[in-house]
């Protein structure tokens, strides 16, 4: 056995905490816990402290951690209200405060370390056995209410300076939110603190009522503890209640038990037994600390005292001592077969308990000392307040009990009632008291006949009360005891109307609070004092608001009554509605006969078949606002509690109608809000004026931001490095001039994070004020209008492009002119012959844009050539497959078929009926590329003299197809009609005669903006930058070049953190983290794993390690794209 040493002083080693070697700090492991303590004070406040105990294991910190809070419940003692580890079967157990290193933490307010606490502290001997132990004061309201620890129960785990920082850090906030938790705990406990507390006084005074009674009634000790502890057992609940008596004889002190009250099953411990074999606890009895063990299991004990208890069948127990004069007299106890947390209350209520039992005894035991020397204390008897009278019962024929004689009395009786005792000895009571209740006779003949004694309050004449204590005696007559207790009873009269109208109360604001409906509201009001007042009929009303009309949508009435609901008109209910006006309650006890109320006011109450009303106004801000009447069909002395319960009636429920309608207008409002704001494609949002922290984001954020609306339900700055850096400054000034009172409407662009997309958005901000005229918060509307944005650069591009081509085709028309008018021989053959080419032209134009960027068929282009000139659909056949043109093909081919399809019309096959046109193509491929090859052949053409001139067409073919499309045309004319043979190259190129023109499908996003950077697909990039929006954007770059970016981390600790977990293929890394000088740790990490990385620096390249010169340096400020291009090489 290990020895165990003399004082706290020998396992404390804080000292060597200084003297470890300490591993760095892990900023990023704390940032993660202390996200989650937020996320859990957010959430469950009241679970804060156990998540922190759960983390600290979790992490790796401590096999176990805990936190301990002092309590006081008799002794002192701490309890571990969170515990998690190889300990956390001991949650919500105790331990005293000087049985743990705990109480040293506390009572000397700082960190300690402990070794091997077992070897002093008794309450640390648990396994596992703690090898080491981190204790440090847990704070609240400024001083130190308990100790947050954790254990190391493995020898090899040392704890260090970092344990302790991270301990100390963690405990701050720990203690900030648990002290939030105690302030809204406490917030929320007030708003029913005072029902709460009527509700246990209530419940407690009744039951001290009851005990008191049917305590007061029992002449025998041992039946005063029987019955006291079955009501006390009943009371909370419990397996056993038990009255124990410290008595000493011979010199050794003794607990007697003579009753208790005990579950079926569970052992007696009625007896006599040696007090220090009772319990460990008789030494703070002795003191008057109550012992409260809310669990046996988890207490600190012996385990044969704690087997003791499990045989007993307690699992919680609670011992309230009586000091009396010094000395240990009684201990009432309680005990529960299962774990229970006793409250102050429950050990207030045992402690009252005790002392009206020991007082009952005490009466009790004196009562029968009086009756055993009556006639050693007859100058008592004579002199004594309490009235004394011995009876006997007088029995009529029938043998029942009828009358009482005076056999003999004591002076009191005359004091009392005015009698002399001479006078009144030997004769019967009804000669004295007329009208005398044989109810008297009958109890006292119950004493008698059944030989138990009795207490007995009953009144007596002139409403006086008296408390009579009965005892049979020999000879068949009874002995009382009697007081007047008319002030009593009439005290006990005001208390129990004053419990029964809190207890109203208490019922009406139950049934009022979780009503939502006005109208329910006003039934349930009505509901519950109507019945509670036992009318006929109960109505609340609204009053107008020149209170000439009262509004009463329900009313309270018995089944037998007619409805009374409805709109009546007040003046009609004369000098009731004059009284309430001036805010004066009425009162009628009876219409019909109060000579004060005019006849020929009465008809609307003879209309509503009531006799008694009484009515109460309820005044706001100097107005008649609504009204409470209660209605009697029969005359009614209304009393002042009545009225006085109709009173605060009006009021609860005028307040909660009121707080109903509120509700509703607020819930309405909110609604159309709602459905406003998902309904809108813009998002709404709303931000604090003074932080700028967003505290509402309508859900189309998602879609313009591409992110979770609770993704900006934070600081300005998670929005701001969306926007990119070109814009961002500008973004934040508009904010800021809204954060000034001003409407702003400006434009910038983002990249969206769902898709990398750059977006143009539009945000409408302006001030929102609050009462007094101050801004309070600025709200604001955010429209992506890239399509807008896209469509105007478009409508600019296009109008240049129009330009350009109008310009183009003006010349074709031109030249088409030109040459049609050198070729013609009159202005008819001109005009005909630009008429044609003109249509053809159009044709050519109508083709090429009806879709943008499209050509056309090659079938469908002949075909509307040749189709107009035939005579008839037989007159020529085409020949060929389904050959898409480029548009500058179909330009070209078009103006040549006209031509040739002109000159057959006039000339060729198309001249005669009987002349015939064949058509046909094919491609070919010709040096690797596609090619088409025509020809056009016209047979039965009439015979004609050979050209001399070449003519416009013949040059359009055989010219401008080689010239324009690369290809080679022949013309000829034969005897039988021309023939034509073209060939050109099947490529793509744009025609004069089109439209339309590039439409952009992306924006420019500036320095971030990546198009045209090298590709960093499937590359992996750490990014370590401190300052935020550089951080930000050097990640949206590296993103925007298809790379996969870890982090960006601000800090040297959270970066080699990261790379305890993951190993990045590229690294990008400020060397200034934090502002303390060039930091070189990530580097070297990085080039021990083999990870390239490049620098970004301010600072000059002497700075770099010689082992470092060769990584790539970029100097602040650099190019995004420049950062990429740098990685790219690596």
């Amino acid at each position: 056995m290990e020895e165990r040493y003399r004082s706290a002083d020998d396992v404390i080693a804080t000292d060597r905490l200084s003297e470890r070697p300490s591993r760095p700090p892990d900023y990023a492991a704390e940032n993660r816990v202390l996200q989650a303590l937020a996320a859990e004070l957010a959430e469950r406040p009241e679970n804060l402290l156990q998540k922190l105990a759960e983390t600290l294991v979790q992490l790796g910190v401590a096999d176990s951690a805990g936190i301990s809070i002092e309590e006081t419940a008799g002794v002192r003692q701490f309890r571990w209200v969170a515990l998690a580890g190889v300990w956390s079967q001991f949650r919500w157990g105790t331990i005293p405060f000087d049985a743990s290193p705990c109480g040293i933490a506390v009572e000397r307010d700082k960190l300690i370390l402990i070794e091997s606490p077992e070897r002093f502290f008794p309450g640390a001997n648990a396994e596992p056995l703690i090898h080491e132990g981190l204790l440090l004061p847990f704070h609240a309201r400024g001083r130190p209410v308990g100790t947050i620890w954790i254990n190391a129960h493995n020898p090899t785990r040392k704890f260090d300076r970092e344990d302790a920082r991270l301990l100390e850090g963690l405990a701050r906030f720990a203690s900030a939110g648990y002290q939030m938790s105690l302030a809204l705990r406490a917030a929320e406990a007030g708003r029913s603190e005072s029902d709460a507390r009527l509700r246990a006084s209530e419940k407690q005074q009744a039951f001290l009522l009851e005990l008191s009674d049917s305590l007061r009634g029992l002449a025998d000790p041992i039946a005063i503890e029987e019955q006291a502890t079955r009501l006390l057992a009943r009371q909370l609940d419990v397996s056993r209640a038990v009255y124990a008596t410290f008595v000493v004889e011979g010199g050794r002190e003794y607990v007697v038990i003579e009753r208790e009250h005990r579950a079926p099953g569970t052992p007696s411990l009625v007896g006599r037994h040696l007090a220090e074999a009772t319990s460990d606890d008789n030494e703070s009895l002795r003191a008057g600390r109550a012992t409260v063990i809310p669990d046996i299991e988890t207490e600190p004990m012996s385990e044969a005292r704690r087997a003791g208890w499990q045989a007993l069948g307690a699992r919680a127990r609670m011992g309230v001592p009586l000091v009396k004069e010094g000395r240990l007299a009684v201990v009432l106890g309680v005990q529960d077969s299962a774990p229970r947390a006793w409250t102050p209350q429950d050990v207030e209520l045992v402690r009252e308990v005790g002392e009206r039992t020991w007082a009952a005894i005490e009466r009790a035991r004196a009562e029968g000392a009086l009756r055993t020397s009556e006639e050693k204390y007859r100058t008592l008897f004579e002199t004594m307040g309490q009235g004394f009278i011995e009876l006997k019962v007088i029995h009529d024929q029938k043998g029942e009990p009828v009358d009482l004689q005076y056999i003999e009395l004591n002076p009191a009786f005359e004091r009392q009632f005015g009698v002399p005792v001479g006078l009144a000895r030997g004769k019967r009571a009804s000669e004295f008291f007329p009208g005398f209740d044989p109810s008297w006779a009958q109890a006292f003949d119950r004493v008698a006949q059944t030989g138990q004694p009795e207490r007995i309050e009953q009144i007596l004449v002139n409403d006086r009360w008296f408390e009579v204590f009965a005892h049979p005696t020999a000879g068949g007559h009874v002995v009382a005891l009697y007081d007047d207790v008319t002030q009593r009873k009439r005290a006990e009269k005001v208390l129990r109307e004053s419990e029964e109208r809190q207890a109203f109360l208490l019922e009406l604001s139950d049934t009022l609070r979780p009503l939502s409906s006005a109208h329910e509201i006003r039934r349930a009001a009505m509901d519950v004092v109507g019945q509670q007042l036992g009318v006929d009929c109960v109505v609340y009303g609204d009053i107008s608001p020149d209170t000439r009309t009262g509004i009463a949508p329900y009313a309270y009435t018995r089944d037998d009554l007619p409805p009374i609901a409805g709109a009546y008109d007040m003046d009609s209910f004369g000098p009731a509605a004059a009284a309430m006006r001036e805010g004066t309650t009425y009162i009628l006890r009876d219409v019909e006969n109060d000579p004060a109320y005019p006849v020929e006011k009465r008809a609307p109450y003879r209309a509503l078949g009531v006799r008694a009303i009484v009515a109460v106004p309820l005044i706001k801000k100097g107005r008649w606002v609504s009204t409470i009447i209660a209605y009697q069909r029969e005359p009614r002395r209304w009393t002042s509690q009545e009225v006085d319960l109709l009173q605060e009636t009006l009021e609860r429920t005028w307040d909660a109608v009121e707080r109903a309608r509120t509700e509703d207008a607020l819930r309405e409002s909110e609604e159309r809000f709602r459905q406003f704001a998902d309904a809108s494609s813009g998002a709404l949002w709303i931000r604090d004026a003074t932080t700028l922290k967003m505290e509402y984001v309508s859900p189309a954020i998602a879609d313009i931001y591409g992110v979770k609306p609770e993704t900006f339900l934070d600081g300005v700055e998670v929005w701001a490095s969306s926007i990119v850096p070109e814009d961002r400054d500008v973004a934040l000034e508009h904010l800021d001039r809204a954060r000034q009172g001003e409407a702003v409407v400006h434009e910038f662009r983002i990249q969206r994070a769902s898709d990398q997309a750059f977006r143009w958005i539009r945000n409408t901000d302006f001030p929102l004020y609050d009462a007094s005229e101050q801004i309070e918060r600025i709200g604001g509307i955010a429209e992506d209008v890239t399509e807008t944005k896209i469509a105007i650069e478009h409508q600019g591009v296009l109008l240049h492009e129009l330009q350009h081509r109008v310009r183009n085709l003006m010349g074709i028309i031109r030249s088409i002119g030109n040459r049609s008018a050198n070729g013609a021989n009159s202005v008819e053959d001109y005009r005909v012959a630009l008429e044609g080419r003109m249509l053809a032209l159009a044709r050519v134009q109508a083709l090429l844009t009806r879709e943008a960027n499209a050509g056309g068929w090659l079938r469908d282009i002949i075909e509307s050539e040749v189709k107009v000139q035939a005579n008839h659909q037989h007159q020529f056949e085409l020949v060929g497959p389904d050959i898409m043109l480029a548009p500058k093909a179909v330009e070209v081919l078009t103006l040549a078929l006209h031509e040739l399809s002109t000159n057959a019309l006039k000339y060729g096959a198309f001249s005669v009926p009987e002349g015939r046109l064949v058509v046909s193509w094919s491609p070919f491929e010709k040096r690797g590329t596609q090619w088409l090859g025509l020809d056009w052949v016209e047979t039965g053409a009439p015979q004609r003299a050979p050209s001399t001139r070449r003519g416009f067409g013949s040059e359009l073919i055989e010219a401008r197809i080689p010239y324009e499309l690369g290809g080679t045309s022949k013309v000829s004319i034969e005897p039988s009609g021309a023939r034509c043979r073209m060939e050109f190259p099947l490529k793509d190129a744009e025609s004069i005669l089109e439209t339309d023109s590039p439409v952009p499908t992306s924006t420019f996003g500036g320095t971030i903006d990546m198009t045209g950077a090298p590709d960093l697909s499937g590359r992996t990039i750490l990014v370590v930058e401190d300052d935020y929006y550089l951080a930000s954007d050097t990640a949206a770059a590296l993103r925007g070049a298809g790379a996969t970016v870890l982090g960006p981390y601000s800090s040297e600790e959270s970066a080699l953190a990261m790379l305890d977990e993951a190993t990045p293929s590229h690294a990008v890394l400020d060397l200034n983290l934090g502002g303390g000088g060039p930091r070189f740790e990530v580097a070297k990490s990085l080039r021990h794993r083999g990870v390239p990385f490049v620098f970004l620096t301010g600072y000059d390249p002497e700075v770099i390690p010689t082992d470092l010169v060769d990584v790539t340096r970029l100097q602040k400020p650099v190019p995004f794209k420049s950062i990429v291009e740098a990685v790219s090489q690596l």
